[in-house]
């Protein structure tokens, strides 16, 4: 099982959403992308 599929998995169990963030490289802005991309690894 790959750990897309555990993530996912686990967050069923313990009742909780999980989501795949999708961003296009370099949209709206390459240094817009930046600033989302290294939020989103924040979160993460």
């Amino acid at each position: 099982m790959n750990a897309v599929v555990e993530a996912f998995q686990r967050a069923r169990a313990e009742g909780r959403r999980a989501v795949i963030p999708y961003l296009t490289a370099g949209f709206p802005s390459p240094e817009a992308f930046l600033t989302h991309a290294e939020r989103l690894a924040e979160e993460a």
